[in-house]
């Protein structure tokens, strides 16, 4: 590691998401040398389908990732109440459109493809720089830098050290003391699926009751047309988990059940459900449930 460790050049990030790979990205085009150390054998990125705005899209083009064949596009925003009842459609904002070059606003796409596409693009800048492996127990900062102490690995010494390990973070724990995480009662459950004959590819719906929040988005999973769908419902730390969730989800006022009925209605249109607790403003996540292909 020394050859590629330029002391006063040293980054280390910690943390191997879409986050501490942006940032490697970034460090790397800026000249840095760069080392992420990742507390599993190689990243994994967590969730399922996400919302990308065009901020993040300006990012991602500018790291010469195809935004135009690996993203949704063009998708309209509108919300309606449960009974199907148009509320407000959100428009475009021309001048941001003008400004990017990117047409809309937001793209819907895999976490995982995200993470893939960027991790191509460090690999043909520096293959090494993912170090797995490397859980971080404490950091100690030096009149020259700081070092980095791991578990069950050595020592190693930086410039500037970047944390980007999650909800736990053992760097944020160390400089600001404990989260103090609570629940914020709510339940989400995720969902990406293929595409779907005969539903809108240019709008996206947010339906909304007192408790309930069911929506979809159009997306594209390598370069393929799909759906991304959540339901975000009221909820609390000491509910009780859904033990039939095809039930649990047909059960939802309609038309916030319409689409969900369609997904389960199509084999193997649904890929995967993952139940998600909130915290604070991130999430963490609770129990992935096996694969669903209901006919």
């Amino acid at each position: 590691m020394e050859k590629s460790w330029r002391k006063g050049r040293r980054v280390a990030i910690v943390g191997g998401g879409p986050g501490g790979i942006s940032a490697a990205i970034a460090f790397r085009t800026a000249g840095y040398d760069v080392k992420v150390f990742e507390r599993s054998a190689k990243p994994r990125p967590l969730g399922g389908a996400v919302m990308i705005s065009t901020p993040v899209m300006e990012i991602l083009r500018s790291y010469d990732i195809d935004i135009v064949n690996n993203f949704a596009s063009q998708t309209v925003t509108n919300f309606a109440n449960h009974k199907g009842k148009p509320r407000v459609s959100l428009p475009f904002v021309k001048e941001l459109e003008l400004a990017s070059g990117i047409p809309g606003w937001h793209y819907g796409i895999l976490r995982s493809t995200t993470c893939d596409k960027m991790m191509e693009v460090l690999n043909a800048k520096a293959p090494d720089t993912i170090v797995g492996n490397h859980a971080l127990e404490s950091y100690e900062e030096t009149e020259t830098g700081v070092t980095l102490h791991f578990t069950d690995a050595k020592n190693v010494e930086a410039d500037l050290l970047v944390g980007a390990d999650g909800i736990r973070s053992a760097v944020s724990k160390q400089a600001f003391g404990e989260p103090d995480l609570l629940h914020v009662g709510l339940r989400v459950w995720l969902a990406w699926c293929e595409d779907v004959p005969g539903v809108d590819r240019d709008n996206g719906w947010i339906h909304h009751s007192r408790n309930v929040q069911a929506s979809y988005f159009p997306m594209k999973h390598e370069g393929k047309p799909g759906f991304e769908w959540w339901i975000v419902e009221r909820s609390g730390p000491n509910a009780t988990q859904p033990t039939d969730v095809e039930a649990h989800m047909r059960n939802l006022p309609r038309p916030l059940s319409t689409l969900r009925d369609f997904a389960f209605d199509h084999t193997g249109i649904l890929q995967k459900f993952v139940e998600k607790d909130y915290r604070a403003t991130v999430s963490r996540i609770l129990r992935a449930l096996p694969e669903l292909h209901v006919g």
